[in-house]
């Protein structure tokens, strides 16, 4: 019998082999190691994040501009300061003088390309399809009005077509005429 017990544990070790290995390693659980590389993927990504802020900041201040706090709403009370001061200084009829501060700050708003509008492309597209459409209905405008003149042609031509005498004989001057009319429309 012990051959038959040894025989048998040495098949769940090599069960347990096949499988991945005797478990986890160092007997953590499952939602330890998750948690674990959880917490390692937010580090990475934050440690990417401060690279990419940092090498903007660099860059934007290399261009000449002021790198800002994002896109923060909150006004810091120092700018209602200034924008209290800058209009009271223009309500005076006061101008900066060139090394004024507000003269720098003016300077720098210059230098400051107009963001491009990212809707460009699709409102080109939008008046494209919005002229198309039209073109579409006028056409079809016109196409109905030529079938309704043509319409009203042909009824005026049948109605001469079937003119008939007294004794029922077309009316010969009816198509004589038309007769006329279709070679000079072919001259």
């Amino acid at each position: 019998m012990e051959s038959g017990s040894k025989n048998s544990s040495e098949t769940q070790r090599c069960r347990r082999i096949a499988t991945g290995g005797g478990g986890f390693s160092s007997r953590q659980t499952a939602t330890t190691r998750s948690l674990q590389e959880f917490r390692r993927r937010k580090e990475k990504k934050f440690v990417q994040n401060a690279t990419l802020l940092r090498e903007y900041r660099r860059a934007v201040k290399s261009e000449g501009y002021e790198a800002g706090r994002g896109a923060s709403r909150k006004r810091g009370r120092g700018d209602e300061d200034e924008n209290r001061s800058r209009k009271e200084n223009i309500s005076e009829g006061q101008k900066d003088a060139p090394g004024d501060e507000l003269g720098e700050e003016r300077a720098c708003r210059r230098k400051r390309r107009k963001k491009t509008d990212p809707f460009t492309k699709a409102k080109a597209q939008a008046e494209a399809r919005k002229k198309e459409k039209e073109d579409a209905i006028a056409e079809r405008k016109r196409r109905q009005k030529e079938e309704v003149f043509k319409a009203q042609k042909r009824k005026k031509q049948y109605k001469k077509m079937t003119q008939r005498t007294k004794r029922g004989q077309p009316v010969m001057k009816n198509v004589i005429g038309s007769m006329l009319e279709k070679i000079q429309r072919d001259v």
